[in-house]
């Protein structure tokens, strides 16, 4: 994570890895495909809690946090942004860490989302007919978005500005 935060996706080498951790290539060859790999590895081991959730906190609040930790996360901790970029560019071109990317990375994420969907769904605070995969898109390719094209700032505004055009909630908490 160092090695991206100091010289971006072109750090990101086996051969650096392997002199900033002292081990041998080989040790990395045994249990990472691609420095991109160990990247990822890193990148879960470290944010794995910016998905958990408290199931009784109000389904539109728990998404409004889960949006929030995500933006915190890419905003206040500069080697997981620089991290999550240049995975997301390097699984361009290695299928396999494309892979990992959406099973590691996005899909226990959207699989937390879902959950809060579906529980406010069963409350009543959600609607019935709801798209879920549609609104877990909508609501946090922005986030994706704008950590990667850097057109925009990408601040926890953004998170009220997306729920207020976002009419799948009956009702909204906000703090």
């Amino acid at each position: 994570m160092a090695l991206v935060n100091d010289g971006g996706l072109a750090a990101l080498s086996m051969s650096a890895i392997a002199a900033r951790a002292r081990v041998s290539r080989a040790t990395l060859y045994k249990w990472w495909s691609s420095p991109g790999a160990i990247a990822l590895d890193g990148l879960v081991q470290r944010t794995h809690h910016t998905i958990e959730h408290d199931d009784r906190t109000p389904a539109g609040q728990a998404i409004a946090d889960q949006m929030l930790a995500l933006i915190t996360l890419f905003t206040e901790d500069r080697t997981t942004a620089a991290a999550i970029r240049a995975v997301t560019a390097r699984a361009e071109s290695d299928p396999q860490l494309a892979r990992d990317l959406r099973e590691h990375w996005h899909r226990p994420r959207r699989a937390a989302a879902a959950a809060i969907f579906q529980r406010g769904i069963e409350a009543g605070e959600v609607s019935a007919d709801l798209d879920v995969e549609a609104a877990i898109d909508m609501l946090f390719a922005p986030i994706y978005h704008r950590l990667l094209v850097d057109h925009l700032p990408l601040n926890a505004a953004l998170v009220d500005q997306l729920l207020a055009m976002f009419n799948g909630f009956t009702r909204v908490v906000r703090r």
